[in-house]
């Protein structure tokens, strides 16, 4: 019994090791999923998007028809009284000519880097901005610089502004068109001191496990003060089992006063499972010669749906393992039983027999009967202790009177 047991067990050691170890060769195999996308890309300078979608300042986007915008990146010191020179540069990735109208736009700033834009003017800046031309022609596979003068008024508070530009195709011949736009983004930075403050946390709804070999998790940080600022976060991943990348640094983002940023922190667990602690540290700067930095950490279980299946027929091979050796146990007790119980009836029946024979019991016979068999004395006790009572009933059932007939 014990050499069984110890053979099954190997036997099942040796399959759970196989299986486990054909998990990181499928995972990597496997192909990589897509990275889950956030709600909206960042707003900071150097943005040139279709309005309504969410802005990444600082990469040009072509609408289709191909006109594309840029803007400087980064912010422009602006000081209240002074005037400020930039730039607006209109590309055109058509094998045509464009003609294109420019005009001075309201930026509506939304949560997670939205902007909406408005053909108004900023009233803030009301009759301060001064554009070198407001109709140009875009030749074909080139580019046309407009030159951006931007008066600061002097009523300005220390903060971030961002101004924006609507650059539309004019509209040829006398077909009605659907006209795209596209509008860039100038950040102008106002220096002095002011309020930033800023608050993170992990979305409630974030899991304890998360069944991808790329796992992704989400924090919302949010401007609370009454200013601006510009945050950067670095994720730093550990734990049980390889993973990558450890430590990442992403890129700034801009977050004005009152609005909320998701920033997603992801990696990829090369053996589909593993005890993972995500860090996340966002750093700011909360005045002119101060930063500040806020840490948050989570800890999940990754697991791919391929490992699951590797521990769950682990567990049940394991289980039907024990099932049959529960049963072949019990089995062979029975046998043991059932030819202990036949050797003591033999026994007994050929007592009865001698005895019949010569009227003498010989409790020896019976003994020995018993004594060459593996089951040993216990045998020789149980034949010993069942005789008397055998030969009382057959002793009772033959001085019974006869009936004559």
């Amino acid at each position: 019994m014990p050499g069984l047991a110890k053979k099954s067990l190997f036997v099942v050691l040796v399959t759970a090791l196989a299986l486990v170890g054909v998990s990181p060769a499928l995972a990597a195999t496997s192909p990589t999923p897509p990275t889950p996308s956030s709600s909206g890309a960042p707003t900071t300078p150097g943005d040139s998007v279709t309005p309504g979608t969410p802005t990444t300042p600082g990469a040009p986007v072509a609408p289709a028809a191909g006109l594309v915008v840029s803007t400087p990146a980064g912010t422009l010191p602006a000081q209240p009284g002074t005037v400020v020179e930039t730039w607006l540069r209109i590309g055109n990735t058509a094998a045509t000519p464009i003609d294109v109208t420019i005009v001075p736009a309201t930026v509506k700033l939304e949560n997670n880097g939205v902007s909406g834009f408005s053909s108004k003017e900023d009233p803030r800046f009301a009759g301060q901005i001064t554009l070198s031309t407001t109709n140009a022609s875009v030749p074909a596979n080139g580019y046309t610089e407009v030159a951006v003068k931007v008066a600061i008024p002097a009523s300005l508070i220390p903060d971030v502004y961002v101004l924006g530009f609507l650059v539309t195709p004019a509209a040829t011949g006398s077909s009605v068109r659907v006209v795209n736009e596209i509008a860039g983004l100038i950040a102008l930075d106002v220096p002095g001191s002011r309020d930033r403050k800023l608050i993170a946390a992990w979305h409630d709804d974030t899991p304890w496990i998360i069944f991808s070999d790329h796992p992704s998790i989400e924090l919302r940080a949010k401007s609370v003060g009454k200013s601006a600022l510009q945050f950067t976060s670095e994720d730093a991943i550990t734990g049980f089992a390889p993973l990558s990348p450890a430590n990442k640094r992403n890129d700034p983002l801009l977050l004005p006063a009152g609005l909320y940023r998701d920033v997603s922190v992801s990696w990829k667990a090369p053996w589909g499972f593993g005890v993972h602690t995500a860090t996340a540290t966002l750093m700011y700067p909360q005045s002119q010669s101060s930063n500040a930095q806020i840490v948050l950490k989570k800890t999940v279980l990754v697991v791919t749906p391929f490992v699951l299946i590797v521990i769950g027929g682990t567990l049940l091979l394991i289980a039907l393992t024990i099932v049959y050796l529960v049963f072949y146990r019990r089995r062979r007790r029975a046998k043991v039983l059932q030819r202990r119980q036949d050797v003591i009836d033999a026994a007994v029946a050929a007592a009865l027999s001698a005895a019949a024979r010569t009227g003498v019991v010989d409790a020896g016979a019976v003994g020995r009967a018993g004594a060459g068999n593996d089951t040993g004395a216990s045998i020789n006790d149980a034949a010993a202790a069942a005789l008397p009572s055998r030969l009382a009933n057959r002793n009772k059932s033959s001085n019974k009177p006869r009936e004559d007939n």
